[in-house]
């Protein structure tokens, strides 16, 4: 962890070792205030909760079985939620699971909605929608699916903005789907 303000960016002032197998961990880390997840199949499989401060530097405040592999995790409402080998709904205070379900592959990823729920690109270019854990707190809900959007593997990440949905596949085909209430 690096400073940015002023005088001190740049000032080294913790650091996580966190190895893996490989020269990257495709999945991006998660910032939640002073909180950030890490996670990674390769050789960790596993996703760790580091807390993060200017005098004690890092400091883990649990580690679980639950790797995100490519799917970027996403906090949202004392929650982390990913797409990986199912769709998963992870407690963000103790890192126990809170359910899974759907079915997806390796290559997922989600976002969460204005509306609370959650969207998910994964498998042969499949676009789904969960309900999050306000709405379903006890199990994987999924509202709706339109499968096969393409022929190819679903490539992360699933992007929303000006009210579309941008969906790539790893060859790099591209759709946009608009999406309304």
């Amino acid at each position: 962890m690096a400073r940015l303000d002023g005088a001190e960016a740049g000032k080294m002032v913790a650091s996580f070792e966190w190895k893996t197998d490989f020269s990257n961990t495709i999945a991006g880390i998660a910032v939640a205030g002073r909180d950030v997840l890490i996670s990674s199949r390769y050789n960790q499989m596993s996703m760790a909760r580091v807390q993060l401060d200017l005098e004690n530097g890092a400091r883990e405040v649990w580690r679980n079985r639950y790797p995100t592999g490519v799917c970027t995790p996403v906090i949202h409402g004392g929650k982390i939620y990913f797409a990986n080998k199912g769709v998963f709904c992870v407690d963000f205070a103790s890192g126990d699971l809170d359910w899974a379900g759907g079915k997806v592959d390796d290559a997922g990823s989600c976002l969460v909605t204005g509306d609370n729920r959650l969207v998910v690109w994964a498998n042969g270019g499949d676009l789904s929608l969960f309900e999050t854990a306000e709405r379903s707190p006890d199990r994987c809900l999924e509202l709706g699916n339109l499968p096969d959007l393409f022929t190819d593997m679903a490539w992360p990440h699933v992007v929303l903005a000006e009210g579309r949905l941008f969906l790539k596949t790893l060859s790099g085909d591209l759709a946009c789907v608009p999406v309304s209430r």
